[in-house]
């Protein structure tokens, strides 16, 4: 028997007569709300949910047992339902600026970047509107808007996750970046992502054993996450580990057939390893409209061709 369970029955068992349902169904939905937290902090997302749901059977009020129910079904891609729930959190608790910034995430997944752009700009902290302003290459305004969410909410640990992908794609301060990323997963240290952040880090300043350590955290915290195979088959190849590179591209790619860029790193692999096949992976990599593909199947494939 679960140990959540056993509590609960010990609770039932032992609460006083007065307000005594009532005291049971917050307990109650305490202990399924901690046992579901635990459960998606380790990845566990429909175990997570099941818990989630029991607890909100034993009390309907309880604003984060949808908050956390609604991060367990987008880690699931199931983002319409967790929309719902994010809905319900916030009509329980109006000024949560994380459920605001989670929400527009998944309407961001569903491709409603309106009714993202909406939500982010309600979310206190500002860090997805950030993000945004990344992808238009406005990366000094957007590590100021982090830097703002830190300032509001100092273990807020987003908000170094962001600045911290910003730096490295500005190229502002590599070290700045990494402090960045140290601190997002000492608040955080169960989010997959910024493990392959740090890792890429690592790879920019050569340090390719600790590259392939983040990389390895990332694949035991989210085994379904293609860019951390890419990533440490990229760490492998700096390593002129080959072979073993060649085994992370290709479950990056069977993980993302449409993954570009691991098909043009894999046919690298190949090539520097004298094994055939390299330049169907180019011709590939190139179909899928990655530049370095092209150029690569251009330079090597075309006498063989």
């Amino acid at each position: 028997m679960r140990y959540c369970e056993m509590f609960r029955i010990i609770l039932v068992a032992v609460l006083p007569m007065v307000n005594w349902k009532v005291t049971r169904a917050q307990d109650c939905a305490r202990a399924f709300i901690h046992a579901g937290m635990n459960a998606e902090k380790v990845g566990k997302h429909d175990q997570a949910i099941k818990d989630f749901t029991i607890a909100l059977q034993c009390d309907s009020a309880q604003q984060l047992a949808y908050f956390w129910r609604g991060m367990a079904e987008a880690n699931l891609k199931q983002h319409a339902k967790a929309i719902r729930d994010y809905d319900k959190a916030l009509s329980l608790k109006p000024n949560d600026s994380k459920a605001y910034f989670n929400r527009g995430l998944s309407w961001e997944a569903l491709k409603d970047r309106n009714r993202a752009i909406g939500d982010y700009t309600l979310a206190i902290k500002l860090l997805q509107r950030g993000t945004s302003q990344s992808a238009l290459k406005k990366f000094p305004v957007a590590i100021k808007d982090y830097t703002l969410a830190i300032q509001l909410h100092p273990k807020f640990e987003v908000a170094y996750l962001c600045r911290s992908l910003a730096r490295v794609d500005w190229g502002e301060d590599i070290y700045a970046a990494l402090r960045d990323i140290d601190t997002a997963i000492q608040l955080s240290p169960w989010d997959s992502h910024a493990y392959n952040i740090r890792g890429r880090i690592k790879v920019l300043l050569n340090n390719f054993d600790k590259a392939v350590d983040d990389y390895t955290i990332s694949v035991r915290l989210r085994p379904d996450d293609p860019r951390a195979y890419y990533g440490r088959g990229v760490a492998y190849i700096n390593m002129e580990k080959y072979d073993m590179a060649i085994i992370d591209f290709d479950k990056a790619t069977e993980l993302k057939p449409d993954y570009g860029r691991a098909y043009w790193a894999r046919g690298d692999a190949k090539r520097l390893m004298k094994r055939v096949g390299y330049c169907e992976d180019y011709q590939k990599a190139a179909e899928l409209h990655v530049s370095e593909g092209t150029e690569a199947w251009l330079k090597y494939c075309q006498v063989t061709k």
